[in-house]
């Protein structure tokens, strides 16, 4: 995954941990950000290719490491157990939906560090 996909994806993992921009602009619509949880979910699992690497056992560890791995695993399989038919007010107070937003956060917490990382490396 090139640097411009995992900023990508980390955009999208605070999103999807950030209850408070989701009440704002997912239920209320206001902005200055346009968003959905469709948006956020496209843009983390396929537009970053992110579901390509999770089809190829040993590929997301082998690119992120094997803790951020474990925490996309956690995340992807969270977002399974929520209905699809739901309306982005019934997802925020859905049961499950918290644990989608811990995975997010610390998925993206780890992902921070690595960009960060990478962004300071000196070119060699």
């Amino acid at each position: 995954m090139n640097e411009n996909a995992r900023r990508m994806l980390l955009g999208s993992l605070r999103e999807l941990g950030n209850i408070e921009l989701q009440q704002r602009v997912w239920v209320q619509g206001l902005g200055p950000e346009c968003s959905s949880f469709v948006e956020a979910v496209c843009q983390a699992f396929d537009d970053t290719g992110l579901t390509e690497l999770l089809k190829a056992p040993g590929s997301v560890a082998r690119e992120f490491g094997v803790e951020l791995e474990e925490e996309l695993l956690r995340l992807d399989a969270s977002l399974s157990l929520l209905p699809d038919d739901l309306v982005a007010a019934e997802r925020l107070r859905h049961p499950d939906w918290s644990a989608v937003v811990e995975a997010a956060n610390r998925a993206a917490s780890l992902l921070a560090r690595q960009v960060e990382l990478a962004e300071n490396r000196p070119d060699v």
